[in-house]
Formats: C-alpha cells, sequence, structure tokens
C-alpha cells in the first residue's frame, strides 16, 4: 500500500490529468479526478458528475501550474443510474463519465490500451484530491508498482479490481490507472475499506476501476455525436 507521492520525472504526462469541480458545491476544491484522452477529450467516474449543472477543469502543466477550462457538456456512461446500487462489479463496469472542453487543449493526453490482459502489474494511479487530513493541494499524486486484475461482464463493460493498495485519497475518484508506458487501461470508481476501519486515506485493501477499453466504443460515439472524433477511434460503431 502506497500513500502517493507528487508526481516527478514524469513532465510529458502531467498535461493529461485533471481536476473536476462543480461550481458552487461546498468542500469541492478537488471534486474528483480525471483524466486527458484527447485535445477536448476528458473521461472520469460517473458518481462524479451525478448532480452537475456546470464543471470545471483544471489541468496542470509541466512545471505544475494550472488552468482552470470549461466544459461544453458531458454524460454518464448510460447503465449508470440502472447499475449504481448493485453490489459486485457491474456498478463499476458502468461507472465511467465522458467530458468535453470548450476548446482545444494542445497539451499531450494519454493513449487508451485494447489490448487484453486478465492480470497486469507495474500499474501507476494518479489523483488529484484531499491528500493528508482536510487539506487539498490540488495537486496530481501517484502510487505505482500496483497490480490489477480485470474482471468482464457481459454487456456492461469490466473492472480492474487491485488488492493490497488503497485508493489515494478523497477526490481521486475518476483518475487514471495507467500502464507503465503511460497508457490508460481503467478509471478508479470504488474503494473497500475494512470493516471498523477509519474512513480516511490509505485504509482501503480493494480498489475498483471501470475499465475504458470495454467501453471505449460507447465513448467514441459519444464524442462523435458531439463532433469531436476521439483520436485512434475515428470510425466507431455507432449503430
Amino acid at each position: 500500500m502506497t500513500r502517493g507521492v507528487l508526481l516527478a520525472g514524469e513532465e510529458a504526462f502531467r498535461p493529461a490529468f485533471v481536476s473536476l469541480r462543480i461550481p458552487g458545491a461546498t468542500n469541492s476544491v478537488a471534486l474528483c479526478s480525471g483524466v486527458r484522452i484527447g485535445p477536448r477529450h476528458v473521461v472520469t467516474a460517473a458518481h462524479c458528475l451525478e448532480d452537475a449543472k456546470s464543471l470545471e477543469v483544471t489541468t496542470f502543466n509541466e512545471k505544475m501550474q494550472t488552468s482552470v477550462w470549461k466544459s461544453a457538456g458531458w454524460k454518464i456512461h448510460p447503465k449508470w443510474t440502472e447499475l449504481k446500487s448493485a453490489r459486485g462489479l457491474e456498478a463499476v463496469a458502468a461507472d465511467l463519465a465522458v467530458v468535453v472542453l470548450n476548446q482545444k487543449n494542445p497539451s499531450p493526453f494519454v493513449a487508451i490500451d485494447l489490448k487484453v490482459h486478465s492480470q497486469i502489474s507495474g500499474l501507476k494511479y494518479v489523483g488529484v484530491g484531499r491528500i493528508e487530513g482536510d487539506k487539498r493541494d490540488g495537486k496530481p499524486r501517484r502510487s505505482e508498482n500496483l497490480s490489477a486484475e480485470f474482471h468482464a461482464k457481459g454487456g456492461v463493460g469490466g473492472a480492474w479490481v487491485s488488492r493490497g493498495s488503497s485508493i489515494l485519497c478523497h477526490g481521486d475518484s475518476g483518475g487514471p490507472l495507467l500502464s507503465e508506458k503511460g497508457e490508460l487501461v481503467g478509471i478508479a470508481s470504488g474503494v473497500g475499506v475494512p470493516e471498523g476501519a477509519p474512513d480516511s486515506c490509505g485504509v482501503g485493501e480493494v480498489v475498483y476501476r471501470a475499465d475504458v477499453r470495454t467501453n471505449i466504443n460507447w465513448m467514441a460515439c459519444t464524442f462523435r455525436g458531439w463532433g469531436v472524433a476521439l483520436p485512434g477511434f475515428e470510425q466507431p460503431d455507432c449503430r
């Protein structure tokens, strides 16, 4: 289990990580995390955006300086409302949302890994949530050398389950699970806390992450419907 350290030596990837905030919401300096997968394309967790009426997206440059972007729209997975109260991986598989920015960001973004693996090691997770106690500094932190096992859920998608490593902290939901090469594998959905343990950072024993690969067609079709093709997936099957 790792608490998470400030990103260092990964300047090329920093611009891909984002913090999502709903203006006017209380205690939401860093509401949720997310990751850029294109010039105007962001993916996060569906549960982060259930009550959103407007949305701000904060990005980071190589020097950790921030910029705030407006969202032109967002959409949660069509199965999320139906499955969010389900136990097990069904709800996790649908805990995805996509966001389109109101203008292009020329900074680098991450690619999506479509290779099929049942287990992957050497993964890293990045979040932009609360780090220590009630302090939110809004800076990306990472945990690395994680292992996860993939579970498919027919017709819904899939999810990654990681044991022995915790989500970084509150507000890190929606952050990316990346391969050693920096390819996007999953999006943080929830954390299992041992019975009787305090609901605080670093105590989760199981982390659930929605799989982006098995939902890539829905994501690509949503972006195409907005007139903003997802790089690498310009011709999805939207029938």
